[in-house]
């Protein structure tokens, strides 16, 4: 049980994260059709929708089998701080940073015992089909079409943006605000169930003693109700606002873009 509560929480704050840097990072390589060339013709215009529609189809690879490996990665990851951990134990906010911290620690570090293939770039294991990143792989540029070659291009320019230093960074910055929140939320969980000072009338403005604890089994409804507000696309629409807020990701996405427009302006031309 308390296994299975903690990996729903930490499989929907990763998948939430992923998702959105990912998605950000395919539709900045897309809008170099949208806006590389300026004068639009009806004809390119349904011909540039119909590439990105094309390139935005690689999107169902993370929400299928990238998903169920990052479920599979969690639940093992999640075994090694909080089996020990009995239903029974009181648990101090500190004693639940160090659970998140110990799995973040495991999961981002690209450990071997998780079978990872890139170690610096964990979250490729759940966004990109393996074999995808291999460039040593032969294409097959001969029979491939403008088009395709023009797909084949969006995709190398995604891989590279997703192998990115900048990439590893927006993505940290992502978890920190969605672990921040999950220990605000504990935090007010520990407030609710502690007693008042003894002749405090506003218990809010006491500061709150860094001791207070809550019985491991009490914490496991609030981190289930944690999860669903990350896995409910109406409930987590705020926080992904708030991701999308986040002050690297503007220039993140626009040094895409930039790249892309570089590339790919002669590409269109070639290809009608």
């Amino acid at each position: 049980m308390k296994i299975l509560a903690w990996s729903r929480c930490f499989v929907a704050i990763y998948c939430v994260c992923h998702l959105v840097v990912y998605i950000k990072v395919q539709t900045g390589v897309a809008s170099r059709l949208m806006y590389s060339q300026g004068a639009e013709t009806t004809e390119k215009l349904h011909w540039k929708l119909g590439i990105i529609s094309r390139h935005m189809q690689c999107t169902e690879y993370p929400i299928r089998e990238g998903l169920g490996q990052l479920v599979k990665i969690v639940k093992n990851v999640v075994q090694k701080p909080v089996a020990p951990r009995q239903l029974q134990d009181a648990l101090t906010l500190a004693d639940i940073k160090q659970v998140v911290y110990e799995v973040r620690k495991l999961m981002e570090a690209g450990s071997s015992m998780n079978g990872f293939v890139h170690p610096r770039n964990y979250h490729l294991e759940f966004v990109v089909p393996a074999g995808q990143l291999d460039r040593s792989i032969e294409r097959e540029p001969i029979t491939q079409s403008p088009d395709d070659r023009i797909l084949l291009a969006m995709t190398e320019d995604a891989n590279r943006a997703l192998e990115s230093v900048d990439c590893n960074m927006v993505l940290n910055c992502c978890l920190e605000k969605c672990f921040t929140r999950l220990f605000s939320e504990v935090d007010s969980l520990l407030r609710d169930r502690t007693p008042p000072a003894a002749g405090s009338f506003a218990p809010n403005s006491q500061p709150f003693s860094a001791t207070a604890k809550i019985p491991h089994v009490a914490l496991l409804p609030a981190l289930d109700r944690m999860s669903h507000i990350y896995a409910s696309p109406l409930d987590a629409a705020p926080l992904v606002k708030d991701l999308v807020g986040l002050s690297y990701f503007a220039p993140f996405v626009a040094s895409i873009v930039h790249q892309s427009l570089q590339r790919d302006s002669l590409a269109c031309e070639e290809s009608l």
